[in-house]
């Protein structure tokens, strides 16, 4: 528990290698402990060390899956690691683990669904047959990489209902597809993430000495459209800074609430201030925090700490 506690007063004061340290301590001693796996992973995050945010933060949620914040540390580090599919199950197991009347905390997990469906539209194309009262056995479906033949079964005869080439390539062992109640739904995975796809079947661009196929074949065609920075046409610096601003913007509570207000009222405050939080906090073992430098300077937590009810101080090691 007490490198816990000084993994939560080195984090508040942004001293994040130094928290992951002490976590690490921490959990030398309960390696089961979720809380510690969850709260260093999100030092990890603050450093930018997304495998072992994800690592640490998917060990935390199986642990306790109650966890929110576990599920939420988990989904922003495999987003940051473009695993988009995943992200998007941490963030849904999170939704369902967060207080139901904590509306803030359930839109931020919409959010972040949002933005995974936005990233997974980039990396697929989804095609809908529509025909109602299908059966598995009613639906034919082959996918090259090049392209896409469907066939349904209309009156007990099967007629190809799609039977074009694509307009660029896929990744036929990575598509799937399903039958619905009144469609055949595919996904089909891009093989150039990102391609923006300005039709489904193949665009072609023919002059008198040459044909083009594929999005070349559809900048011929719009030659006055500008070239996009980004393969998938997302502006990624900004992307960085929405993640930066909403980790930032967390409401999180219990002792996570603590930790953010302490960290609001360190910014803000004084060298003086800053000194009599640090020491009123570390030297009580995270029992007393003051801001009053004066009363401070002369106290000795150290030796007069008093323990919570039912409890008593021990030193160990």
């Amino acid at each position: 528990m007490e490198f816990k506690l000084e993994g939560n007063a080195q984090f508040v004061e942004e001293a994040y290698l130094e928290a992951a340290a002490c976590y690490t301590r921490a959990l030398e001693a309960q390696p089961q402990d979720a809380d510690a796996l969850s709260k260093r992973a999100a030092a990890y995050l603050k450093l930018h060390k997304l495998q072992e945010a994800a690592a640490d933060a998917s060990r935390a949620a199986e642990l306790d899956a109650s966890l929110h914040m576990a599920h939420l540390r988990q989904g922003i580090a495999q987003f940051e690691l473009e695993q988009y599919a995943e992200a998007k199950r941490a963030f849904q197991r999170g939704k369902q683990a967060a207080p139901k009347a904590n509306e803030a905390l359930a839109k931020r997990f919409l959010t972040w669904l949002r933005k995974c469906d936005a990233e997974l539209d980039s990396t697929h194309v989804t095609v809908s047959i529509l025909q109602k009262k299908l059966g598995q056995d009613d639906v034919e479906v082959s996918i090259d990489p090049k392209k896409l033949r469907v066939r349904v079964k209309v009156d007990g005869e099967f007629i190809d209902a799609f039977d074009k080439p694509l307009f660029e390539e896929v990744v036929p062992a990575e598509c799937s597809w399903k039958v619905l109640g009144t469609k055949v739904e595919l996904k089909l995975k891009k093989k150039s993430n990102g391609t923006h796809w300005d039709q489904l079947e193949e665009a072609v661009f023919q002059t008198a000495t040459q044909v083009v196929t594929g999005p070349a074949a559809v900048f011929e065609e719009k030659p006055q459209s500008v070239p996009r920075p980004y393969a998938s046409s997302r502006n990624w610096d900004q992307i960085e800074k929405v993640i930066g601003e909403e980790l930032e913007a967390e409401k999180p509570e219990g002792e996570e609430a603590m930790q953010k207000l302490f960290r609001d009222i360190y910014a803000k405050a004084d060298d003086n201030t800053r000194k009599a939080m640090n020491k009123s906090f570390q030297t009580s073992g995270g029992t007393v925090l003051s801001t009053n430098w004066k009363e401070v300077a002369s106290k000795d937590y150290e030796n007069e700490r008093t323990a919570p009810s039912g409890m008593e101080w021990k030193k160990w090691g």
